[in-house]
């Protein structure tokens, strides 16, 4: 029966179709739905149901992101199962104090730290074990290339020497939600009263920014290489400078802080050997989910994205009287215990359209928020309305296959999170499954 009302068409599902061609459909009874009027006049329509479209699942290789400037200092290591072994280190400069100071003639060194501060409260791994952190002075100032605007996860410079820590600190346990700061007092006194000797003489190191920089050249901040877990700080981070007096409790300090914040950026490191994703390079850029677990992998701070294609939609064309698609949903859902509390899902993932290049390109709307299944588990998801997106790639006359259309699977900010996913496919338990939904009209 069908009910006219407003140029709309009010059609109950009355049918379900059962057809095979690299898709199977089936259906269940469903509320009337309201499509649009490009239908039939005074012809039954009905909407049928499929949830078994295949679909292809891949790991694209990320060759270098901009790190330069970022949202957070990434600072340690720490090695997960599924993607490897992660370090991020971060380099600096720092400017002279806001007004020019000499310190008194007669006062007395103290000591040097230096002060970071956490980014919201940001980590990833396990805080309950020690962390360590090393601060490196570097040899070399930090400066940008010919034709180089901005530094990448790729870029680094080295340290002064590479052998010799200039200072260090360890906690038992990082404990994020309430330390606000962590203090690390440079070792010995050689560099901090260097530089004390120089406020006190008025040498010419300390007269401007640019004699300062060729002199105290920066520092790398790093994890000590046999850590748990990666933190983030502001890029409030500080030098303190401390001395006091003769007579008194006359102690004070010189305060330096980061300086030039395109020449602070985060070189961050992955070692991918014993991984499902071990053969995920510049020279091997796209890994079909047939050969890394029946999975995708995404962590795009360490370089991997996934890929999501359709390669049989176009077969929905030739489905019995086929109309339209009315409503199309993807449903992205993580391996059973590819994650924990450890190593926690993403918040919220976006997707890109992308071809056979697998740039990233225009979005999809809407961001596909985490839902967590605490009862059950397999319902945890991320889910995305493909209407659109479909309506208009039937209308492509190409074969879709694994390496052209599709779509990528990112955070929104890509560079300041370490959360990963591992992206099950079609071969996975079907409760862990990716899965696309379609509703359809068909006119009899």
């Amino acid at each position: 029966m069908i009910l006219m009302r407003k140029r709309y068409l009010y059609l109950p599902l009355t049918i379900i179709i059962s057809y095979f061609l690299s898709i199977s459909i089936s259906s269940c009874e469903k509320a009337s739905i309201v499509i649009g009027t490009d239908f039939i006049a005074n012809t039954p329509t009905n909407i049928a149901y499929v949830d078994t479209l295949t679909t292809q699942i891949s790991t694209v290789y990320v060759d270098s992101f901009i790190t330069s400037a970022p949202a957070a200092l990434l600072i340690g290591d720490y090695t997960d199962a599924y993607f490897g072994v992660v370090s991020s280190r971060s380099f600096m400069q720092f400017g002279l104090p806001a007004s020019s100071t000499i310190i008194p003639s007669g006062s007395i060194y103290d000591s040097t730290e230096i002060i970071l501060r956490f980014n919201n409260k940001y980590y990833y791994g396990d805080t309950s074990k020690p962390f360590t952190i090393n601060v490196n002075q570097l040899a070399d100032p930090i400066t940008l290339q010919p034709n180089q605007p901005v530094f990448y996860n790729i870029d680094s410079f080295s340290y002064n020497p590479a052998t010799i820590v200039l200072g260090s600190t360890q906690l038992p346990n990082i404990r994020p939600a309430v330390i606000d700061t962590l203090s690390i007092t440079l070792n010995g006194d050689s560099t901090g009263k260097d530089l004390f000797n120089k406020f006190v003489t008025g040498a010419p190191e300390i007269q401007n920014n640019p004699a300062f920089l060729n002199y105290f050249k920066g520092l790398a901040i790093s994890g000590s290489g046999s850590n748990s877990m990666v933190g983030a700080f502001k890029d409030s981070i500080e030098m303190r400078l401390h001395y006091h007096t003769p007579g008194g409790n006359n102690y004070t300090y010189l305060s330096f802080n980061m300086t030039n914040p395109i020449n602070q950026f985060n070189n961050i490191r992955v070692n991918r050997t014993g991984t499902a994703i071990a053969s995920l390079s510049a020279t091997n850029k796209i890994l079909p989910s047939s050969v890394t677990g029946n999975a995708g992998y995404l962590q795009y701070t360490t370089g991997s994205m996934v890929k999501i294609s359709f390669p049989f939609l176009r077969n929905i064309l030739t489905l019995p009287n086929f109309v339209k698609i009315i409503k199309a949903q993807l449903l992205v859902k993580p391996v059973k215990n590819s994650f924990s509390l450890t190593y926690a899902l993403p918040p919220q993932l976006i997707l890109a359209q992308t071809d056979i290049t697998n740039a990233i390109g225009t979005t999809i709307p809407g961001t596909g928020n985490l839902y967590i299944d605490q009862l059950q588990g397999f319902g945890t998801s991320y889910t995305y309305d493909l209407t659109r997106y479909f309506q208009q790639l039937i209308q492509i006359p190409d074969d879709n296959n694994v390496y052209g259309y599709g779509l990528l699977l990112l955070p929104p900010n890509e560079t300041a999170i370490l959360n990963r996913l591992v992206v099950g496919d079609i071969r996975q338990s079907q409760n862990y499954a990716t899965e696309v939904q379609i509703y359809y009209a068909a006119v009899q």
